[in-house]
């Protein structure tokens, strides 16, 4: 839902995590709209159970994270019995809200469970496509859940949820398009007409999966993709698209580096170390390892990343060539 002050048309996608009575929440937003400046959840009759401030002056936030990949991210700690209850039925709202108190506009919407969430890997922010009727168009937006798998056979899952795609004489049976292009060439992964039964006012579902290249999965995976939806009724006037990137959800991956007990003879010095990693929105990995009481003989440690996962305990990337006076970042 959106305010009249949304001349724009910005659009946001949230997802929540509840961890040990803890509320974990995280946004993408339009790249056209600044940072905003708090978020409120709300009951069902909208009085006002929580507030957090989400920026200071000029839209600035104290987060190398949030600023390199525009997410907004933050946890509402202990969360009352009470609250936590309205989590469950499904009747908390959250309000994302922007501007001065006299001048300020806001994006709401409701807490819902989605099954598709359990397994999202890539997540897409969908806004109106350039060229559409923004009459049209207005408050019109959503968010594809995308997952993959990279079995002998890949394939991609889509879940979209939207509104803004139906004419005012469209109330049944009401068929869109649904078509996942690559960047390189626009190459078309998958393209399919689907049909919403009875068109909601607020939010609608639809889901598909088909199956794609192992080239294709990578280009998925390394943010070269986007999304559109549009009305077969009126394709060019009204279409959703947006890029497929990391999933919203926030995270920053650490580990503390050190010698297990029995290679305490082999590591005299007790050398030790601190790694902190995540995934930007074009799916490369950033990283930084520092390295601490390095012994004074061996100036470049060999610093890899593995995969643990399997026996053979592949290398994955060499991060040794980008080591300098303790610590390796790229």
């Amino acid at each position: 839902m959106t305010h009249d002050l949304n001349k724009n048309n910005v659009v946001a996608t949230g997802r929540f995590t509840f961890h040990k009575k803890n509320l974990h929440y995280s946004f993408y937003i339009s790249e056209k709209a600044a940072r905003p400046r708090s978020l409120q959840f709300l009951d069902s009759v909208g009085n006002i159970l929580e507030e957090f401030t989400l920026s200071h002056a000029g839209g600035l936030v104290n987060s190398l994270y949030q600023n390199a990949t525009r997410k907004v991210c933050g946890v509402w700690k202990r969360l009352p019995k009470d609250y936590r209850r309205l989590l469950k039925q499904e009747r908390m709202y959250v309000v994302l809200i922007w501007g001065a108190k006299d001048a300020e506009f806001t994006l709401s919407g409701k807490l819902s469970r989605y099954v598709a969430l359990a397994s999202e890997q890539f997540s897409s922010l969908l806004e109106p496509a350039p060229g559409t009727d923004s009459t049209l168009m207005a408050g019109a937006g959503g968010t594809a859940i995308v997952s993959t798998s990279s079995s002998v056979s890949p394939s991609i899952h889509v879940a979209i949820i939207f509104n803004g795609l139906f004419t005012p004489d469209e109330y049944l049976e009401v068929p869109l398009n649904i078509t996942l292009t690559l960047d390189e060439k626009k190459q078309v992964v998958l393209q399919e007409d689907v049909r919403v039964h009875k068109p909601a006012t607020d939010l609608n579902l639809v889901e598909i999966s088909s199956p794609v290249t192992q080239a294709q999965l990578r280009l998925i995976t390394r943010g070269a993709s986007c999304s559109p939806i549009s009305s077969v009724a009126k394709p060019d006037a009204m279409r959703l698209s947006g890029n497929v990137i990391t999933k919203a959800t926030c995270e920053l991956f650490q580990t503390t580096l050190a010698s297990s007990q029995s290679d305490r003879e082999a590591n005299p010095h007790g050398t030790t170390g601190l790694a902190w990693m995540y995934l930007n929105n074009q799916g490369a990995l950033i990283y930084s390892v520092q390295i601490d009481n390095l012994p004074p003989t061996q100036q470049y440690p060999i610093i890899t990343l593995v995969d643990m996962s399997t026996k053979r305990k592949t290398e994955l990337e060499d991060l040794t060539p980008n080591f300098h006076d303790g610590w390796a970042n790229g």
